[in-house]
């Protein structure tokens, strides 16, 4: 027998305790049981089997908080992903799951009351923040179950909110040059997301020496984002450069792309402000339209 029972006195009773040595060799036990037939069905699946199979979980192991794990989940993570997401993270974090989860045991939290807690959070949030809250405290309680905190994650089978596909609206090829033409100055920036196909932080990171004229290429090599209001360059959202093609080269006035130098932006550092991504993201897909447009007419 991997563990030995004891009697105790209490003002309540007599009481049993389980006891029995960890892995690693120390003491430890589990009081309280009234009786003893109850402490030696808790032992045998909880000290024997456990050992044996090594599922073993120490009870004092799931006393720790949901908040001691954020911290190095977030730090991994950072060595990957972007600040944009790093940052809607710790939104999420913030916001939906530390002021609910964040001081509870992880031993304490059970399938039905994150189910209820989902339900709750998807009555007033799109699925979008339902799904990154939930996905956060799967992703900690998993790493608590990684660490032999917890024998389950009570996050497994929930029912979740589904995303809905919003319809997007692009603009034709003569309400783009409409556009262009009432844009003064930014008309360049509206031909480039029109006709170019390039999404709003690639046109933001474009600088001067990615623009190929002669051979009329754009060299995709950043990607720009804006987190806490402020810019940040990173690599683009494929993680991988890419090249595309001017489409109506004649439209995009070179004048507008000139710089002294090559590594300045191809555009004015406010076309961040000026142009909106959900507007950039209408643009962007005129060049699909066009291309669909050429491939019917051969």
């Amino acid at each position: 027998m991997a563990y030995t029972i004891r009697q105790y006195a209490t003002k309540a009773g007599k009481r049993y305790e389980v006891r029995y040595r960890k892995p690693d060799g120390s003491a430890t036990g589990k009081r309280g049981f009234k009786r003893k037939m109850d402490a030696d069905a808790w032992g045998a699946a909880n000290v024997t089997t456990a050992k044996s199979v090594g599922a073993y979980i120490d009870p004092q192991a799931g006393r720790r908080l949901v908040e001691d794990f954020w911290g190095p989940w977030l730090a991994a993570k950072k060595t990957k992903a972007k600040p944009s997401y790093i940052e809607t993270l710790e939104r999420a974090w913030r916001v939906h799951v530390a002021p609910k989860w964040g001081t509870r045991e992880v031993q304490s939290i059970t399938h039905d009351e994150v189910q209820m807690w989902v339900s709750a959070l998807a009555e007033s949030k799109s699925a979008s923040v339902v799904l990154r809250a939930e996905g956060i405290l799967r992703a900690l309680l998993a790493k608590a179950k990684a660490d032999k905190c917890i024998h389950d994650n009570p996050c497994e089978d929930l029912e979740l909110p589904r995303k809905r596909r919003k319809k997007h609206v692009y603009l034709t090829i003569d309400q783009l040059l409409a556009l262009a033409d009432a844009s003064d100055w930014r008309s360049p920036i509206v031909l480039t997301l029109g006709l170019c196909g390039l999404r709003w932080g690639e046109l933001v990171g474009l600088q001067v020496g990615d623009v190929d004229f002669k051979r009329q290429r754009i060299h995709v090599r950043r990607s720009a984002t804006e987190v806490n209001h402020q810019i940040v360059v990173d690599a683009p959202k494929t993680g991988e450069e890419r090249t595309v093609i001017f489409a109506l080269a004649a439209a995009m006035p070179r004048r507008r792309l000139r710089w002294p130098s090559a590594v300045r932006p191809a555009f004015p550092r406010p076309a961040h402000r000026l142009v909106s991504a959900q507007d950039a993201r209408a643009m962007q897909h005129v060049e699909l339209v066009l291309l669909g447009e050429e491939a019917q007419s051969r």
